[in-house]
């Protein structure tokens, strides 16, 4: 197990060591626990630490915040924006369309210009492409103002979790720290539910999006001055964009998803001619992409040595099904 903080961290043997050796070994163990429970020196204090940890934790909560709520104000949307039946769906799915086709492409340039400038400039986008949201007179503009929303989250995501396991070495402290990321996407989720629904019953759809913008400015306050700068040091490194990869990835996974999307308004569904042809050459693209990722590209998007780690291939299947299901235990939920 490697650490990115310490290098390498093995089992000790401790029958293998004379007894001079053994506290030594045993002292080093210890420092390496204390270390984890310790604020990291980036942060004088606990307040510095605390808007940190604020800051990171709210793009999880807008993230969750602007998928869930929008399914809420659909049917106010429909009436007052005049939307058509068969593109319902593109005021949520914009979003997430957008967020699956750049997460690899915000996480390449992240690499190559480090968290911080990725990080703030999402937060930036979101704040001003929900007051677009908010201001939008009809449904193709607040369908292209939602994309614009997802392409803030696509780097929000990505390089919030860098920067978090970045900051803070293994140990219970990066633990405790993690699990609260992780719960706050329940937080937002129904954050999202039920602004929106007090949005649609007394005020009005246009104000979901304008609180979702105040949220983002109060994320992106913070992130200014507490987010590490890092720059200069990922300009060092020398990496590189992977243009194949930017364009097989971007196509791939909009006209994939796009069918899967639009296949349930399509008129004959799946039998509608443009929908398979349109599934077959995503899941061409995305195929293409795989192999030449892994066997051609000097610098892929996503290197394989990932899935030589230990674990990480099974680890990865089941969180594929887990979030797979997720959407139906929501539609079943709420039925």
């Amino acid at each position: 197990m490697q650490s990115s903080f310490n290098g390498p961290i093995s089992t000790t043997d401790f029958s293998m060591m004379t007894s001079e050796e053994q506290p030594v070994a045993t002292s080093s163990i210890l420092d390496l626990e204390k270390l984890g429970k310790e604020r990291p020196k980036a942060f004088p204090g606990l307040w510095p630490e605390l808007a940190f940890c604020f800051s990171i934790v709210m793009s999880q909560i807008l993230a969750e915040f602007f998928i869930s709520g929008s399914n809420i104000l659909l049917p106010t949307l429909v009436k007052e924006l005049d939307i058509p039946d068969a593109s319902t769906i593109w005021t949520t799915t914009a979003l997430s369309l957008t967020v699956t086709s750049t997460l690899l492409i915000f996480g390449r340039l992240i690499d190559m210009y480090g968290g911080y400038i990725v990080y703030n400039a999402g937060a930036i986008w979101l704040t001003i492409s929900s007051i677009l949201c908010g201001v939008s007179q009809t449904w193709l503009t607040l369908v292209a103002c939602r994309a614009l929303q997802g392409l803030a989250l696509g780097a929000l995501l990505p390089s919030g979790l860098m920067i978090l396991g970045s900051r803070y070495r293994p140990g219970p402290r990066k633990n405790l720290v993690f699990s609260i990321y992780g719960a706050c996407a329940a937080l937002g989720f129904f954050a999202g539910f039920l602004v929106s629904g007090i949005c649609a019953q007394y005020l009005t759809w246009r104000w979901y999006f304008f609180i979702g913008a105040v949220l983002s400015a109060v994320m992106a306050v913070p992130s200014l001055f507490y987010i590490h700068r890092d720059y200069a040091e990922k300009r060092e490194l020398g990496i590189r964009m992977d243009w194949v990869g930017f364009f097989l990835s971007i196509s791939g996974a909009a006209v994939f998803v796009f069918a899967i999307a639009d296949s349930s308004y399509a008129p004959h569904g799946w039998r509608t001619p443009y929908i398979p042809v349109l599934f077959s050459i995503g899941a061409t693209l995305l195929g293409v992409m795989v192999y030449l990722e892994a066997w051609v590209i000097d610098n892929p998007l996503l290197p394989g040595d990932i899935f030589r780690v230990k674990f990480m291939t099974p680890l990865i299947l089941a969180l594929l099904c887990l979030y797979g299901s997720v959407g139906i235990f929501l539609l079943y939920g709420v039925l």
